[in-house]
């Protein structure tokens, strides 16, 4: 092996070039050198030629040179295509695209795009979401654009007027609720887990585990805003102001019965294990209150985790955050999302 010594920057860089690969590994290995890893290069390859031994499946990608978006998420603009490209498993395709449910199509199944040698040459491809049965707008870049999906003729869909999307406190500030008369008339556990969770971060309302569930922030709730206001919680409805009638009564004196030792045991005063029994009823019917406020919002088992689903986003069932569309990959979610969801995943390994 030939010295250092003397080296410039750029003879060391020639020699170190001219070297063959095994040569290199070598000198890397006795110079204690550490490999730089190459970044994993994430660019789709549009255009390029059709490769038979790896998935056939046709994709779609924005084209990079051009910054025009469409309007409407739905509608996707200058689309390129390329081939997936990933190992083959069975039948020409990824394992990705045999199961995959963000790739899935209501109509044209597991291939919506077809496959990249199958010579299709369309204005446009459509692809309906299995999970939110939307559908989306492949418009091919060249080719043109039917009048429906131009972006000057692109009307937003209305809502649909669900039991979801009408809930009372969905766009209510905490500020504009009346936490009084929620608390006076048992109605803390009609409101959704974000607003709970927003009115306990305001008022550092403490809890005792860090998987908090709904039942929490209702039982903690509630002890705090009748401290606030000084409610009982076993008060008894306001009574109305009419004077009882009263009723005659006869001189007969009243005939004593005998009781036993038991039966003399005041009603109000019951034992440590009644006591137990007590608190274990109610918060199993909190428990089950709040799993039947669950069965009206749907749900989507994402990567093996569940989430509830609201206007096509995949929102936490415990802390009620929006994370990303359920029709994309969560490595395409925002960096929150994506946290969420890793930390998520790394709860449920843990558990299996």
């Amino acid at each position: 092996m030939a010295s250092t010594a003397g080296f410039t920057k750029q003879s060391w860089l020639d020699f170190f070039n001219g070297l063959e690969p095994n040569e290199k590994e070598t000198l890397v290995k006795e110079l204690g050198l550490q490999k730089i890893p190459q970044k994993k290069n994430k660019t789709k390859t549009p255009n390029k030629p059709f490769n038979p031994n790896l998935c056939h499946a046709r994709m779609f990608c924005d084209d990079p040179d051009s910054d025009q978006k469409h309007p409407s998420k739905y509608i996707h603009s200058n689309q390129i295509a390329y081939q997936c490209c990933s190992p083959i498993v069975e039948d020409g395709l990824c394992k990705l695209c045999l199961n995959s449910k963000k790739r899935k199509c209501t109509e044209n199944g597991i291939t919506p795009f077809g496959k990249y040698n199958d010579q299709q040459d369309p204005d446009f491809f459509t692809r309906n979401s299995v999970d939110s049965n939307k559908k989306h707008v492949y418009l091919i870049k060249g080719k043109p654009i039917p009048e429906e999906y131009k972006s000057d003729n692109t009307q937003t869909t209305p809502k649909k007027n669900t039991k979801k999307n009408t809930t009372k406190d969905d766009d209510v500030s905490i500020d504009d609720i009346d936490w009084k008369q929620k608390i006076t008339n048992d109605e803390i556990k009609k409101l959704k887990v974000k607003t709970l969770k927003t009115f306990a971060q305001k008022n550092s309302i403490p809890f005792n585990t860090d998987k908090i569930k709904k039942s929490d922030y209702i039982r903690e709730i509630e002890i705090f805003l009748r401290n606030k206001y000084d409610i009982n919680s076993n008060s008894n409805p306001p009574q109305d102001d009419t004077p009882p009638v009263e009723t005659p009564q006869d001189d007969t004196p009243p005939v004593e019965t005998p009781q036993d030792d038991e039966s003399t045991q005041d009603i109000n005063e019951t034992t440590p294990e009644q006591t137990n029994n007590l608190y274990h009823d109610d918060d199993h019917f909190a428990e089950n209150e709040d799993d039947d406020d669950d069965e009206d919002t749907p749900t989507i088992e994402i990567q093996g985790v569940m989430y509830h689903i609201s206007d096509g986003f995949a929102i936490d069932i415990t802390t009620g955050d929006k994370l990303g569309p359920i029709d994309e990959d969560p490595d395409d979610w925002k960096s929150a999302g994506r946290k969420i969801h890793a930390k998520n995943l790394e709860i449920l390994q843990k558990n299996m």
